[in-house]
């Protein structure tokens, strides 16, 4: 009976061990079947993710396939919003939707359910009761009122270390995981965050894709890629508003389309020593300029840079390319500026050096003059003397003429303007004109209809003339041609590419034109300096030019000079158009018996022996003269002085006070005061404006005695009517 018994028992044990064995083979087979549908998800979802699916669809199946592993439990993906502080909602397909749309958004911390735990920690969290767990004391009432007890959760943490969401299991009981539950929420865990990431840096790439292109796109300069065959594979915006190809007309062909054909061969040896250097990626030392070809043929400067890269062992280079044309434009626009201003303070030096020495010269040439006509006066004509003197007053006057240019090229001379016809002027001086160039020079003149009015001074106007004439005739030696031509011009907004600086407006100009020999472009940048001559010795002053310079300038003209050796050369002649009828120069003042008088009359002037001159004239005229050296002798004169004084002869430059002064000082003790000023020169702008609208007597030195005591007559006698 014990034997029975024993052997029942071991059949038992043996039943009973079987039995293990067998609910072993199950739970293996099991476990075996749950990895093959785990691993055929998986693969699913990666297939999915290959196949561009958007991440929700991804995020939705893959909570699918994990609440397919265990019945009961709701899965849940959470993602980290862009500024790491609150969970967003990626999928929860069996939570339900009060609940999902509850915790959306909800702020990450320490105590913010499970979810929010973990991506706050970046570790698990396993809540097996939800009712009695801190972590949840915010949303406890929002899990319970749905039904949920248990929740585990899990971050998704990238590779580089940033949490980028949640995977989160619930429970509608109270639970712990198993070793089998844990390692489901980490293995999906894992997968959830693989899916994410790439999907973000998908996204990324695109972004940063679109972000180039636009960049590439939008650049002002043209981007221009090439392949190892020199064939255009990229060709943006810019470029392509450069050299006006669209990108479909260059893409596939060569970049020597681009390129003059004279530079065709220098580019494949740059391309061909910088794309077989052996560094993987380079950049050209510097840019360079370029010469481009646009796809209307022309041609334009450019600057670029070059770069080489290898994409998939293949090389690429890579041309910044910039239009320079403007650049050079206002670079040659600055150069030209700069030159003209160097000119112009060349210019300017030579007119106060010319001014200083013409003032000079023009009281001791007053001085010879005014001897000369003493000197005359008291000698007889069959004196040996007579023709000395007379021949020494030939030479101050001759030296007088030099001065004036000098002054008319520094712009100190006295103008009297008038409203002139130039067709007028140049008609009434063209037989003067003729017999200066002789019979081998031919003259003709084009003279615009209705040409507008000028406002000049009509004898400096015939100087400009006369020299332009003279300096043709010179340079056509076995004859030729000069052509006076006029025309109305009016500059806009826009300007005028020969006389940049003058401003919008109407304008006349004058052109002098002839078949001479020309200039080179070193003499072109010295004709306008005083005693600057290209013609042998006792041929020519050298000052001829700079008195049309100087004449052109003051008269608030432009000058431009075209000329070419072997060309000839062209004088371009610019003055600013005035609405006025013409008017006739006042005729000249004449000495007579009449410059005689008893009127008062006070000389102030710093240089002894022109003082010396102007009184002495005066007395023999019959007029009381006060003399004075200086503003302050001139101030102490006339307040000793009892009676009227009635002119005042002041020089306009003195030391200490100006001759404008002294008139100032004088008029205030002598109301009826009148002035006549003298100078060699006038730097002051008022009173020149003054002199040139009629409103103040001027006489310029050198001048005759006949002519001083007629000036003093007339400003005498005008005071009286």
């Amino acid at each position: 009976m014990e034997d029975q018994n024993q052997v029942s028992k071991d059949l038992l044990d043996e039943l009973n061990a079987l039995r293990a064995t067998v609910a072993e083979l199950k739970q293996a087979e099991e476990d075996k079947r749950r990895l093959v549908v785990r691993l055929a998800a998986k693969e699913e979802i990666l297939e999915a993710l290959a196949t561009g699916q958007p991440l929700s669809v991804l995020l939705d199946r893959l909570a699918r396939t994990v609440e397919w592993q265990a019945d009961g439990m709701h899965c849940s993906i959470l993602l980290l919003s862009p500024d790491g502080r609150r969970l967003r909602l990626g999928a929860a397909p069996s939570l339900p939707d009060e609940y999902n749309r509850a915790i959306d958004g909800i702020e990450i911390g320490p105590c913010a359910g499970s979810c929010g735990t973990a991506a706050y920690l970046k570790c698990r969290v396993i809540v097996s009761d939800i009712a009695h767990d801190l972590r949840w004391a915010q949303y406890r009432d929002l899990a319970l009122s749905h039904g949920l007890r248990a929740c585990w959760s899990v971050p998704l943490v990238s590779r580089g270390g940033s949490v980028l969401g949640t995977l989160s299991l619930y429970y509608r009981q109270p639970r712990r995981p198993t070793g089998n539950d844990l390692q489901l929420i980490e293995n999906y865990g894992y997968l959830a965050q693989v899916i994410v990431e790439f999907r973000q840096a998908e996204n990324d790439l695109r972004t940063t894709k679109a972000r180039l292109e636009s960049i590439v796109e939008t650049a002002p300069d043209g981007i221009i890629s090439i392949d190892g065959r020199q064939q255009i594979i990229l060709f943006n915006q810019g470029a392509e508003a450069i050299f006006g190809y669209s990108s479909s007309d260059v893409e596939g062909k060569s970049i020597e389309l681009l390129l003059p054909q004279r530079f065709v061969e220098s580019h494949r040896r740059h391309i061909d020593s910088f794309g077989t250097s052996l560094e993987k990626n380079r950049l050209m030392a510097a840019r360079r300029e370029v010469v481009g070809r646009r796809s209307d043929g022309t041609e334009f400067p450019a600057e670029i840079g070059i770069s080489k890269s290898f994409v998939n062992d293949s090389v690429i280079m890579t041309a910044i390319v910039r239009d320079v044309s403007a650049r050079k434009q206002a670079e040659e626009a600055l150069r030209s500026t700069e030159e003209q201003l160097l000119q112009a303070q060349k210019m300017e030096a030579f007119g106060q050096l010319a001014g200083g020495v013409a003032h000079d010269f023009n009281n001791l040439l007053t001085i010879v003059i005014g001897l000369c006509d003493v000197a005359l006066e008291q000698v007889q004509r069959e004196n040996p003397l007579y023709p000395m003197i007379s021949e020494i007053k030939n030479a101050a006057d001759r030296a007088t003429a030099l001065t004036r240019q000098l002054l008319a090229f520094s712009r100190r001379q006295v103008l009297q303007p008038h409203v002139l016809d130039l067709n007028r002027v140049i008609a009434d001086f063209e037989k003067m004109l003729r017999r200066m160039i002789g019979e081998d020079v031919e003259l003709r003149t084009v003279l615009a209809s209705n040409l507008a009015r000028v406002r000049l001074d009509p004898g400096q106007i015939e100087q400009v003339l006369m020299n332009l004439v003279v300096n043709a005739r010179d340079a056509m030696p076995q004859g030729g041609v000069v052509v006076f031509e006029t025309f109305n011009l009016t500059i806009d907004s826009k300007g005028h590419p020969l006389f940049p600086e003058a401003q919008p407006g109407q304008y006349v100009i004058l052109k002098v034109t002839d078949t001479g020999c020309g200039m080179s472009d070193a003499t072109k940048a010295r004709i306008f300096e005083p005693f600057f001559t290209t013609k042998g010795p006792g041929k020519g002053t050298g000052l001829g030019l700079s008195t049309v310079y100087g004449i052109v300038q003051q008269s608030g003209g432009r000058l431009h000079v075209d000329s070419e050796l072997g060309r000839g050369t062209q004088f371009s002649l610019l003055f600013p158009a005035v609405d006025a009828p013409s008017e006739s120069p006042p005729a000249q003042a004449r000495s007579s018996a009449a410059d005689r008088g008893t009127e008062t009359i006070l000389v102030v002037e710093d240089e002894d022996a022109v003082r010396q001159l102007a009184c002495r004239a005066l007395q023999s005229k019959g007029y009381r003269v006060l003399e004075a050296a200086c503003g302050r002798e001139a101030g102490k004169v006339a307040d000793e002085y009892q009676g009227p004084i009635d002119l005042l002869v002041t020089d306009v430059v003195m030391p200490q006070m100006s001759g404008v002064q002294v008139a100032q000082m004088l008029s205030r003790s002598h109301p009826q005061i009148q002035v006549l000023y003298l100078s060699g020169y006038l730097d002051d702008a008022v009173l020149r404006h003054g002199i040139e609208q009629g409103q103040v007597s001027f006489l310029q030195k050198p001048f005759s005695l006949e002519a001083f005591v007629s000036k003093v007559r007339e400003i005498l006698d005008q005071a009286r009517a």
